[in-house]
């Protein structure tokens, strides 16, 4: 191959145009595919290095961008300023308002769970009719 052909191949080449994301373009034959996935870019959160953090027996890091209460130390998130006990005690409040909700459909009657159902179906319909009802004012 002699330099007139790398030239002449050169001038036969598309021009350098920016191609779109997640794009391959065949340089000798022209072709171009799309791929569907996007690149990971997700490098992790962006840390605010005005604002180092050290905390006791956790070691020092940075703030972490839009969380006020958050840090990255030695490549893990410590949130800070969490009262975990509160946390735990607001988990188990919803809990336990889920199982009373649970014992009290389950202490229903078959009669009463029916009556539940067939008004529901009745409200169904009757949204259904309403909806009829616009289309044909429309």
């Amino acid at each position: 191959m002699s330099l007139r052909d790398l030239v002449a191949a050169g001038q036969m080449a598309p021009d350098d145009e920016t191609l779109p994301v997640n794009t391959l373009r065949n340089n000798s034959t022209g072709a171009e595919y799309q791929f569907a996935s996007a690149p990971q870019t997700n490098q992790g959160p962006q840390l605010d290095y005005s604002r180092p953090i050290e905390i006791f027996g956790q070691g020092k890091g940075y703030a972490i961008k839009g969380q006020p209460l958050s840090a990255m130390i030695n490549g893990r998130r410590v949130d800070y300023g969490v009262d975990g006990d509160a946390s735990r005690k607001a988990t188990q409040a919803a809990q336990d308002r889920t199982m009373k909700i649970a014992a009290i459909a389950s202490a229903l009657s078959a009669r009463q769970r029916n009556t539940l159902r067939s008004n529901a179906k009745l409200l169904q319909a009757v949204d259904c009719l309403a909806l009829e009802l616009v289309a044909l004012a429309l």
